[in-house]
């Protein structure tokens, strides 16, 4: 019994981290939304040392920034040559940001699943 419970504690420990995680992803992604001007550009990504990431193009007050590195790369949405609306702080036009709603909902529902399953009987304890 005594190990069940040390499994348990580690599981709501794992999944209250993954929550965490999840809801700073989001907390960021609104911050960008919120305080940064948003801008369309084109994605242009490449393979580097076994992985991908993401570059794009736009244009910001005049400005046009070629193949800046965005903070995040997403598989799924971001394509060569597809448009991508990015955030850029004035203070920094040539830092975008990308938004990760989805990978910040999937990582704290995968956290609070985590939590919650710790909490479950199991059919031996029944």
């Amino acid at each position: 019994m005594n190990d069940e419970k040390k499994k348990n504690r580690v599981f709501k420990a794992v999944g209250v981290f993954f929550a965490l995680v999840g809801i700073i992803f989001i907390i960021l992604s609104i911050f960008y939304v919120a305080a940064y001007d948003r801008v369309e550009g084109e994605i242009n990504v490449t393979k580097r040392n076994g992985g991908k990431r993401a570059s794009i193009t736009y244009e910001y007050d005049g400005i046009t920034y070629e193949d800046k590195v965005l903070s995040s790369y997403n598989a799924f949405t971001m394509k060569t040559g597809k448009m991508c609306t990015v955030y850029v702080s004035p203070d920094k036009p040539d830092k975008p940001k990308a938004t990760n709603f989805g990978i910040g909902i999937i990582t704290a529902l995968l956290g609070i699943t985590a939590f919650r399953a710790a909490d479950s009987k199991s059919e031996k304890d029944l």
